[in-house]
This record gives C-alpha cells, structure tokens and sequence, in this order.
C-alpha cells in the first residue's frame, strides 16, 4: 500500500477508538530506528491542555484573582467551556475580596453585581471614569476632600463660617455653621463623622449622614494644633514645652478622656541633649477596636533644624497608648534613603490609601517623598510610584492602593493625571484645565477622584448613580456644574457578557 492510500485508509476508520487501534497496531510494527523518527516529530508539535477547563471552580477563581478584575469578562471569548467556568460569581468574588477587602459584602452577590464591581476596579486602575464633573463655585473655598461617599470643604478660603458636605451618592447638599456663625479653624472627617474646629476652643461634631449637631470644648486652642477622626470618635493633642496633652472624645456617648505624656523611659518624646532642646508636631491615628491611639511626634531641634538631631534615632517618634495614656508599644521611623528631616503637616496628617490599615502621611513641604504608614506591622515604608519618582507633592499625588493620581505634566501641560499602576507607568491626561499656577490637591478613594483649586472642584466617579447631573446645570446657586466627556474607553471597559 503506498503512502497517499495508507493515509486514505486511515481517514476512513469510522471511530476515534477504530483510530487509536490502528495507532497502537502501528506502533507495535516499528523499529528502533522509527521509533526515534517519530519521537522527532512529535516532540515539535504542541499539545496544548486546557488547564482552565480542566480545574476545579476554586482554583480558577484563585488564578484569575491575581489579575485584571475584568478578565474573566474578557476571557469568556476564549471557548464555550471557559464561558461556563468564567461567569461563576465564585471567580470574580475572589479578585473583588482582595480591592474591596470585606468593605462590601459578596457572599450572596449574583453574577450581574459582580460584573458591576469588577468594571468599577477596572477604571480605577485604569484612569477611566463613568462620569466626570467641573464645578466652578463662586467663592473660593477651603481644605476640599473626600470622606467616603462624601465631598467635603470650608467656605469662604480666609475667613471660613461654613462647612458644606456634598453626598455623592445622593447628590444632596448641606451646609452647617457653628453656633454663632464663628470662624472655623480645620475639619476631619471619617466615613462617619466630620469634627470641625473653631477659634473659641469648640469643636462642633456631625454625622456624614444625618441630622444631629454635638460638640466638645477643649482648654486652649492649642489642643487643636493635632487632630483626628476614626470612626465614630474624635481625638486632639496639644503640644508643649514639657508634656503632650491628648483628649479623645465619643460621639455617642459625648464622653472626653484625656491624659498626658510626660518624659519617661517608655517612650522617646522630649528627651533632649545637652546642647539641644526638642519641639514636636503632632499627628494622630485613631485606633478605635483596639480602645488605642497612636501619638506621632517629628524631631524640631533648637541646634539641628533642619537637619536630624543626632540624639534621636529618627525623623519621626511614635507611641500607642491606650485611651487611659497607658503606653502599649513606642517606636521611631527609620532612616531612610534621602530623608534627613520631616515637618508634619497642620492640617489631617494621615490619609487613608486603601481599607487595609494603610495611610499616606503628609508633610509640610512642597516636595516630599510618598511615604505611608502600615498600622498592622506599625512602620514607615517609602513608596515610589509607576514613574519611580522620589521627589513628589503629597497634596497634588496620591494613590488608592496601587492605582496612582498626580497633577503633572507629561504632556507638556499641566494635567490631572493617572499615572498607571505600581510597576506599570502609563500616564493617561484626564483634565487639561488644571491652572498651572494655582494652588491644586487631589484626594482619591475607592470610587472618587477629586482634584481642586480655590474656586474649582473637578470630581472623577467610577461607580453608576442615576441621582448625579446627566447635564449641565446651576451648582446649588453657589457656582456651575459642567458635565464632561469621558476619556475614551477601550474594549476591556465594555465587555459583554
């Protein structure tokens, strides 16, 4: 039988078992020297497994949660049996627990509110919002930031009487004084709560969502020099020539606790040299689960300024105390590469990058480094971003997770950009009206971009909401709303399932 026949014949066999018999009774016929021949040629082909069809749910799902939120989306083209495995909600809960960590609950989640999420993680990461807003107000305004689902900002810039808080979720507006319409000083805000000081010794408390007014009075307004918001508890801090004084304070039960720190061997605050003497700022992290509070101090020498004091182990002392004073843990920040000194910043020092424990520490220079706080492990890690940059601004760059936003200009104009993802640069302009000799500061959470200068707010949403402007309008008679056009999204965007 010569080859073309042989071929014919084999063709002919009705069956993939009558095939695999006639494979194994061939086999059996050849010699050595065949065998090798055919070892040749088998050994370049490829026989590819489908390994995603093939596994378990639960392995796939822990394959696909080290990437892209969308890909599973994306992937669903690849075959019909990877269609199947890749719409379970098991696959895309696994990668969303890991962005939203416990924040939202996915355990009864469908397949459709999945998709939702994972679409959202995706802009993010990408620069790419649903929808995107210029507001131009009337007034300048003051400290503009994001609490939660909340834009917050004093108003007017110098002489504030009133705090507005924007629910984005609701678009709805509020606007709220002090008693007697006094000056107010500085705000925080958690996802809960925003604390506003004055220059009468007051700090007037609100609920982000809700009606009801309290406040607490403080000895001096030196106790507001440091000032913070978890939860729903709020903590200030006094710093002076030989103690601390710390007073935390509870919304609900509207009951203060202070206590001091004075010089002990416990911890490193106002331990001077002979040459030298040590101020502090301030900064405070609330540990509200713990009923703890970390006390943050940087190094104001009298001989070293600006330098490092050679008596102190780093720029930065820390201790955790209990809301008695008790001290728990004391600690100091390293030296890193290229930093000899550190001023904290007046305003809310520590801003939260992700809900993992993790916070961006700002600093009273124009340029600083990106330094963030891990309260888990209780250390300062110097981070550097997609462009590996050492030298930024902490109120024009900051980052959600590994997803960074800056206002620079790698386009040779000044713009509100989103600079990639850790180990992955890839900057992408959002907004070319950012005035380049303005003052500008960006906040970023896991649904909000903002970017404001004194008379301007640009917000960036990458969740859906049918309550926000779908046109341009008046802004509660206090300014205008633009809508704008969204940066063109690409096809991993609008996957269809």
């Amino acid at each position: 039988m010569d080859t073309p026949r042989f071929i014919e014949a084999f063709k002919a066999l009705p069956t993939h078992d009558s095939r695999h018999q006639a494979l194994e009774a061939l086999v059996r016929e050849l010699t050595p020297y065949e065998w090798r021949a055919l070892q040749t040629i088998t050994s370049a082909r490829l026989f590819q497994f489908d390994i995603i069809g093939q596994l378990p749910i639960e392995l796939v799902a822990h394959i696909f949660s080290y990437l892209d939120t969308t890909t599973p989306c994306r992937l669903q083209r690849v075959s019909t049996r990877w269609a199947q495995r890749l719409r379970s909600p098991d696959v895309l809960k696994q990668s969303l627990n890991q962005w939203f960590t416990g924040t939202i609950t996915l355990q009864s989640a469908d397949y459709a509110l999945c998709t939702q999420k994972a679409r959202l993680v995706h802009n993010h990461r990408h620069g790419k919002p649903t929808s995107l807003f210029d507001i131009r107000l009337e007034e300048p305004i003051a400290h503009p930031s994001l609490a939660g689902d909340t834009l917050i900002w004093l108003t007017p810039e110098q002489t504030s009487r009133s705090i507005a808080l924007l629910d984005l979720g609701t678009w709805n507006l509020r606007i709220m004084s002090g008693e007697a319409r006094e000056e107010l000083r500085n705000y925080v805000a958690s996802d809960q709560l925003v604390a506003v000081t004055t220059f009468s010794h007051v700090c007037y408390v609100w609920p982000l969502h809700g009606q009801g007014r309290k406040a607490f009075r403080v000895p001096s307004h030196d106790y507001f020099g440091a000032l913070a918001c978890r939860g729903r508890t709020v903590a200030c801090a006094a710093s002076f020539h030989d103690h601390i004084a710390v007073c935390i304070w509870d919304y609900d039960t509207q009951r203060a606790r202070s206590f001091q720190i004075t010089p002990d061997p416990s911890h490193l605050f106002f331990r001077s040299g002979l040459e030298c003497k040590h101020k502090h700022n301030l900064a405070l992290l609330l540990q509200p689960n713990t009923k703890t509070i970390l006390v943050f101090g940087d190094v104001q020498c009298s001989k070293a300024f600006p330098g490092l004091c050679s008596t102190m182990p780093g720029p930065i002392l820390y201790t955790r105390l209990t809301y008695d004073g008790q001290v728990v843990h004391s600690s100091h920040m390293p030296l890193l590469k290229g930093i000899t000194s550190i001023t904290m910043s007046n305003e809310n020092s520590f801003v939260p990058v992700d809900q993992n424990g993790r916070f961006l520490l700002r600093m009273n220079i124009k340029n600083s480094f990106r330094l963030h706080f891990d309260e888990q492990l209780g250390q300062f890690t110097k981070i550097l971003g997609p462009d590996s940059e050492d030298l930024v601004s902490c109120f024009t760059s900051t980052w959600w997770k590994d997803s960074f936003y800056k206002v620079g200009n790698s386009t040779g104009r000044v713009a509100l950009e989103h600079e990639g993802t850790r180990g992955a640069p890839n900057p992408r302009p959002l907004i070319f009206d950012v005035h380049p000799c303005k003052p500008a500061r960006v906040g970023v959470n896991e649904n909000f971009v903002m970017c404001s200068q004194p008379q301007h707010i640009y917000l960036l949403c990458f969740d859906d909401s049918d309550k926000r402007p779908k046109q341009c309008e008046s802004f509660f008679d206090i300014g205008y709303l633009t809508v704008l056009d969204r940066p063109d999204h690409d096809q991993t965007n609008s996957t269809s399932t």
